[in-house]
């Protein structure tokens, strides 16, 4: 596989938070950039873009950056939602990340931000009073087809959560970010749609 890292700033002392909004999108348009060479890498099955910051849950490196793992397998915990997604339908006739997002807007007591093309919300089964999932609203499976717009308004509604995490805890708040994606190993994961995980 292939292990990469990504510095979000040159500055040691800022986090995503901290950072501009237009900043902020350079970091995840990088992130997109990578996610479109992975796919047309043909050892390359799937990848798991994650940050680990602050001290609390382990970060060693203060410079703010995430990881990159591109992998010639898949990730269990993508799996199990593959799996879950694809019982759900089979049983339901409905996709269930549609339905958690549209019960978590027509409930709008735990969405934290929300904007025409993404959503922010403490789902109803959250482990954790901090825990948020973001999802974009189109049906994406991978950051690699999201337009400008839509790639802009996930990064926005992403920024807003880490801010408000910040100014809630009035911290720089630690957390761990997953983005769950489908593989790209040329498989169809239409029912599958990607999103960012903090926790």
């Amino acid at each position: 596989g292939i292990a990469k890292v990504v510095c979000y700033d040159p500055r040691h002392n800022v986090t995503l938070s901290q950072m501009k909004l237009n900043q902020v999108e350079k970091v995840f348009a990088a992130f997109q950039k990578e996610m479109v060479a992975f796919e047309k890498n043909p050892a390359i099955k799937s990848v798991l873009i994650f940050e680990n910051k602050g001290e609390a849950v382990g970060v060693s490196n203060p410079h703010p950056h995430c990881q990159i793992y591109a992998t010639d397998f898949s990730f269990k915990l993508v799996e199990q939602q593959i799996r879950i997604v694809n019982e759900y339908k089979r049983k339901r006739l409905k996709n269930i990340f549609e339905e958690i997002i549209n019960k978590e807007k027509k409930d709008g007591v735990r969405v934290i931000a929300e904007n025409e093309n993404a959503i922010a919300f403490i789902p109803f089964f959250a482990r954790y009073a901090y825990e948020v999932m973001i999802f974009s609203k189109g049906n994406h499976q991978t950051l690699i087809t999201l337009s400008g717009v839509e790639l802009h308004d996930l990064t926005a509604v992403f920024h807003e959560v880490v801010r408000r995490m910040d100014l809630n805890f009035q911290m720089d708040f630690p957390y761990v970010m997953s983005i769950m994606q489908a593989p790209v190993d040329g498989e169809s994961y239409s029912d599958f749609r990607m999103h960012l995980w903090l926790q």
